[in-house]
């Protein structure tokens, strides 16, 4: 089946403005906005250009694109802006990590299911934004590869489904602990965003807005249809009199049209406008990502060569 033939079943992010607020109350910065007044850091970003994708590009060897294969796009799009949360923190902010590779996605969909919606969705696809990023938070992350009899090495859709209705396997558990996102905050509107995105902290966007999967001449995408979707944001250009958001999707290398500064076709952009109307928007939920307990450098006894 082409994607671009019918992507319906790529889209799983659900909604429920109830559950969203009550996992926003629980966190210790619950909006964006009020921690960057309180670390000093609001209205960063105005009149500069950022793009956090391109240290994951030059970590990995390429940007990572992801290709969903099930109603996993809450995970996608999270894993995603993990990736891009810990590629900044060892190629920009020079953090003593190594780069060991992308994050997976699978267990997040599971773990947001079960281990935070202890199985009320059993039976039907999809999650919550909140759910996956409350998780991550919780119970951590992974890294493709490969870790006793489970084989995550590579992105599978058998995996995705055989965990949907199960949850987490309790040995990963142990090992994703230990790899978790610190914070995770609310974001309101465009000013937000980009203060969040110009320290190095990526989103991810749930809303029930499309866009057309072609660029104009700018890299924009235009909203259009509807879209229970998840979508990373991963840089923005404020420059030259632009508001313009950079916006990661989970379906490959679909996208037509130019891109505005050699990002992958999975890439595109949307105007500050249509992303405050998105936040404004029933259900819909952005979440900031903040620090990676990451994968230290080991200095091995030479007794082991």
């Amino acid at each position: 089946m082409s994607i671009k033939a019918d992507m319906n079943w790529l889209m799983g992010c659900l909604f429920d403005e109830v559950e969203r607020d009550r996992i926003t109350a629980l966190q210790p910065f619950p909006a964006f906005g009020a921690a960057a007044s309180q670390f000093g850091i609001e209205n960063s970003g105005k009149g500069t250009r950022v793009e956090l994708w391109k240290s994951v590009d030059k970590l990995n060897g390429s940007f990572n694109t992801r290709t969903q294969g099930d109603s996993d796009c809450v995970a996608n799009g999270t894993a995603t802006a993990i990736d891009n949360v810990k590629g900044v923190e060892i190629d920009i902010k020079e953090e003593l990590e190594i780069w060991t590779g992308e994050t997976c996605c699978e267990d997040i969909y599971a773990g947001s299911r079960n281990q935070v919606g202890q199985g009320r969705l059993r039976g039907q696809g999809g999650s919550y934004g909140h759910w996956a990023a409350s998780y991550v938070t919780e119970y951590g992350t992974l890294v493709r590869g490969k870790y006793g009899n489970y084989d995550l090495t590579a992105y599978n859709v058998n995996t995705v489904r055989n965990w949907a209705d199960k949850g987490v396997p309790a040995e990963l558990l142990n090992i994703s602990r230990e790899h978790k996102i610190k914070t995770i905050s609310r974001i309101n509107n465009y000013s937000e965003a980009i203060s969040s995105l110009s320290n190095g902290y990526s989103l991810t966007m749930c809303s029930n807005q499309g866009f057309t999967t072609y660029r104009n001449k700018k890299g924009v995408c235009s909203p259009k249809g509807v879209w229970p979707h998840c979508l990373a944001v991963l840089g923005f250009d404020d420059t030259e009199g632009e508001s313009l958001l950079c916006i990661c999707n989970s379906w490959g290398n679909y996208l037509t049209g130019p891109s505005r500064h050699g990002e992958p076709n999975c890439m595109f952009y949307i105007e500050a406008e249509v992303f405050d109307r998105i936040c404004n928007s029933s259900g819909a939920e952005v979440w900031a990502f903040s620090d990676y307990n990451g994968f230290p450098p080991k200095t091995l006894p030479l007794r082991l060569f």
